[in-house]
């Protein structure tokens, strides 16, 4: 059983509980911010919320969630989305995700293939599949110039800083996006050298770079001035949550987040979101307005197909086995 501790955000954790359940279908929340969990079986999933809460006396007063009951798990959704993608050039597919509060496969190409569809159920047996239009553009958000607040720097690069991490073995250093980057890059802030780029991943579900402070007069305080990119909860991207990306060349831009596993490119499992990004905001923190409190869920990546795309920081914490770094440690 996990633990649900102080750093944790609850409708996060509660998300992770319910998915290693074969009757789990997804989660989102609705307009209102309610957490919908989406299931073919409620009797199932109520038992596996019931033994995951066991003993954890404050887990049911930190959210509100309601269930949905559907046809298909998210691992069927998943399934008829990996064969789709794997069949993506003979369709002219150029993304894919799943719409969870439609219980559906939704198929991204730059002309329309709705006439493909049935074809497409049939193969894959999930019959909510959809086909939208989209601007097949891919760029990613780097420039060379340096600005205040949260900007940094590697090489000849500009980029931003998604917040301080602490690693496994008891020491501390920050996140940013991996693309363009190389493992001993020097980064820099305000001319001053921070760190030095140990982990570098930009394929998959992960565009990042793992930062291991080099000067430890740098603290978290320090470095973030905007209180908010600096909350210590850790969370998972959930759809339909409301977002804020701080970036150093856009400030600060609100929007929702659209999916959870977005497929393109050489990538799986991103995040697509609606939110205003521009040239040097790579990296840059997405964070969750919770009942709970702001959660840190994501790095901005780039643009694609005329949406936000970034890293979920859920996949990035449980492969590196990493905690946000707070600003009351050094």
């Amino acid at each position: 059983m996990s633990n649900l501790n102080s750093t944790q955000d609850f409708c996060s954790w509660l998300v992770t509980e319910c998915s290693s359940s074969s009757e789990y279908a997804g989660a989102y929340f609705d307009n209102n911010h309610l957490l919908h969990i989406a299931t073919t079986n409620l009797d199932a999933i109520n038992k596996t919320i019931s033994n995951a809460m066991n003993g954890i006396s404050t887990a049911s007063e930190s959210a509100e969630y309601t269930f949905d009951t559907v046809e298909y798990s998210y691992a069927q959704l998943q399934a008829a989305q990996n064969t789709i993608w794997s069949n993506k050039a003979q369709y002219g597919i150029t993304g894919i995700y799943t719409l969870q509060r439609k219980n559906s496969v939704v198929v991204e190409s730059t002309k329309d293939i709705s006439d493909t569809i049935p074809e497409l159920i049939t193969l894959t047996g999930v019959s909510n599949i959809y086909n939208i239009i989209v601007d097949n553009a891919l760029s990613t958000e780097d420039t060379t110039y340096l600005r205040g607040g949260s900007a940094i720097s590697f090489s000849s690069y500009g980029c931003s800083l998604s917040g301080g991490i602490a690693f496994s073995d008891g020491t501390y250093g920050f996140l940013s996006s991996g693309h363009n980057v190389s493992v001993g890059d020097t980064y820099k802030y305000n001319g001053v050298e921070i760190g030095t780029a140990t982990t570098v991943v930009c394929s998959g579900n992960l565009d990042i770079s793992l930062i291991t402070r080099t000067d430890t007069s740098y603290v978290a305080s320090k470095l973030m001035n905007d209180g908010v990119t600096s909350c210590s909860l850790n969370g998972t991207a959930i759809e339909n949550d409301s977002i804020t990306m701080f970036g150093k060349s856009t400030g600060s831009s609100t929007g929702t987040i659209i999916a959870t596993d977005y497929k393109f490119g050489d990538f799986t499992n991103m995040i697509q979101s609606d939110y205003a990004r521009a040239s040097g905001d790579s990296g840059g923190a997405i964070i969750a307005s919770r009942t709970s409190g702001n959660t840190f869920v994501g790095i901005h990546r780039g643009t694609y197909s005329g949406y936000s795309v970034a890293t979920n920081w859920g996949n990035v914490k449980s492969e590196y086995n990493l905690n946000r770094w707070s600003a009351s440690e050094s």
